[in-house]
């Protein structure tokens, strides 16, 4: 009897140790289980991921044969059944019928689409606006023909704070290795912002967003409207914000955002903005054409093309001794810029690449090549 129970705790330790376990690549079981176990687990599992990779290539290639059929009218001249006898009229129909229903599911998706993007690419609006809070590192290192070489260090946050996490935020912006070194200190050009901000309820369709804090050790009030709509597949948003220090005085900016997806994974954007500030006696502006293209969730390519002009721009007077300025009405420098932007590792892991070309008054318009790479650490589930 006592060599039967012997014989059973052995088989079921025996099964134990050759079957499969979720947590078979814990350190503890990597300790005590035997090689031939562990290559058995990582083989299993690469082939398992090697499986699934090449039926999601599988899936995309036969899509992209489908949607190459259906370019070339496959689907009016190959049919089975019945559909086989359909009219020239029904098949226009039908046509109208699909377009009808890509451009009501586009119109649906507009502001769907805006912040699929804003969320790949990080966009101002959206870091100014986020709910959630995140925490954000980057570096990016940027090379120029004809400018200097900068590299930039930047941290900035929005973080909850207890019960009010809904209402009630606090905020760094601007910071960086060069606005580190001006911390307390007054009229500094560059300072790091810290605040807090408080988000209201909305009136008439516009958000408030009130904020208080400081820049260096200089105190300053925000407020900050947007108004967001949809006029059939365009998604617009005007924003005005107000800001009131003690350092810059006071300023202002409009800006306007346009938006329509051309596909469930293309943004066409339109943005145009301008500002004044009490220092400075004119206006500046700026427009903007973007094209944004999602390849996956996590992956995208982005085109822009834009300008800056300012309405007193101020321009050395050659020949004169001392210098002397002249302010004109100008449009002081021309842009593109192409970006590819991937997350590579976890959810907060990523990286750009980008290219471009500038032609600014301070060169004489002569064409300023760059190159720039970035890393990006994201942490938006804090």
């Amino acid at each position: 009897m006592c060599l039967l129970l012997l014989m059973s705790l052995l088989n079921a330790s025996e099964d134990e140790s050759t079957g499969y376990s979720p947590y078979a690549f814990t350190d503890e079981n990597i300790l005590h289980d035997n090689n031939s176990t562990l290559e058995e687990g990582y083989v299993d599992r690469y082939q398992e991921a090697l499986s699934a990779k090449v039926h999601e290539w599988g899936v995309d290639i036969d899509g992209m044969l489908l949607q190459t059929y259906n370019f070339i009218g496959g689907d009016g001249n190959e049919t089975e059944g019945a559909d086989a006898n359909l009219s020239v009229s029904d098949v226009n129909r039908s046509n109208l019928e699909q377009e009808h229903n890509l451009s009501k599911k586009l119109q649906s998706n507009a502001a769907v689409q805006s912040e699929k993007v804003d969320e790949l690419f990080l966009s101002r609006r959206l870091l100014e606006t986020r709910d959630r809070s995140y925490v954000r590192v980057s570096f990016i290192k940027q090379i120029n023909s004809l400018d200097s070489d900068p590299s930039a260090f930047k941290v900035r946050a929005r973080l909850g704070l207890g019960r009010s996490k809904k209402r009630l935020k606090l905020f760094i912006e601007d910071f960086n290795e060069d606005s580190a070194k001006n911390i307390g200190k007054t009229d500094a050009e560059e300072s790091p912002t810290i605040g807090l901000e408080k988000k209201s309820n909305k009136i008439f369709g516009i958000r408030p967003r009130y904020s208080i804090g400081f820049k260096g050790i200089d105190p300053f009030v925000r407020a900050r409207y947007n108004y967001e709509t949809d006029l059939g597949r365009w998604h617009f948003e005007p924003v005005q914000t107000f800001i009131y220090s003690l350092d810059d005085e006071f300023s202002e900016k409009t800006e306007v955002y346009l938006d329509t997806p051309t596909s469930e994974r293309t943004l066409l954007r339109f943005v145009v903005d301008r500002g004044t500030e009490s220092r400075h006696g004119g206006m500046n502006y700026d427009g903007f054409v973007q094209f944004f293209w999602t390849l996956r969730k996590n992956r995208g390519l982005s085109l822009n093309l834009g300008f800056n002009g300012d309405t007193k721009y101020e321009q050395d007077i050659e020949g004169t001794d001392p210098v002397e300025y002249n302010n004109k009405n100008k449009v002081y420098n021309y842009l593109f810029l192409m970006r590819w932007r991937e997350n590579i590792f976890r959810k907060w892991f990523f990286y750009e690449v980008g290219t471009g070309v500038n032609y600014h008054q301070v060169h004489d318009y002569r064409p300023n090549y760059n190159l720039y790479f970035g890393i990006d650490l994201f942490f938006g589930h804090v």
